[in-house]
């Protein structure tokens, strides 16, 4: 095995996807966690009236108005973002336990990745040449960035795909035991 055949960018691959993993995982829980409004949310602000109470006596209650920020998602990209979250975990744990089966669920995630990247990408467009509109560069050039982004991990996820069953075959093959020229009689 050559040292060199399973690198790409000066990185072997099992380190560059293990980084892209768990940078995709730690995005997620960053957006998740810190509720960061990202260009595929849909928000809209909203009036929510409720009811004060008043703690003491039978009084009126006071009619209190609020003005709130909901902000939701389309429901393909959290299956897609929960989908891609467990094959990262199982990639990472595949990584970790040389097991190459577990790099499969990212390989099969990835295509789907890219193509509704590109899907997004040709949206935007078409969407920009045919309304007035603003033009949202940022969404675009997110897009796009995504999109090298999954080529590169799904060419680099293949290669590590090989490496770690090449090393699986490898380690599993049978060593003779057999010793060369011994002229011992209870040799088996």
């Amino acid at each position: 095995m050559n040292a060199f055949s399973y690198q790409t960018l000066c990185v072997h691959v099992k380190t560059a996807v293990s980084v892209l993993c768990a940078l995709e995982l730690a995005v997620v829980g960053y957006v998740y966690f810190s509720k960061v409004e990202h260009p595929l949310m849909i928000c809209k602000t909203v009036n929510i009236s409720s009811i004060e109470e008043i703690t003491e006596g039978r009084g009126p209650s006071r009619l209190v108005l609020n003005e709130e920020r909901l902000c939701t998602n389309y429901g393909l990209l959290i299956l897609l973002v929960i989908c891609h979250a467990v094959a990262d975990a199982f990639a990472l744990i595949g990584i970790a336990a040389q097991q190459p089966k577990l790099v499969i669920p990212l390989l099969a995630v990835l295509p789907i990745n890219m193509f509704l990247s590109v899907l997004f990408f040709i949206a935007a467009v078409f969407t920009y040449l045919t309304s007035n509109g603003t033009y949202d560069g940022y969404f675009v050039a997110l897009t796009l960035a995504q999109f090298v982004v999954r080529v590169y991990h799904f060419r680099c996820g293949r290669r590590l795909y090989w490496y770690l069953k090449q090393r699986a075959e490898t380690f599993f093959a049978p060593q003779s035991a057999v010793l060369k020229g011994d002229t011992n009689v209870f040799q088996f």
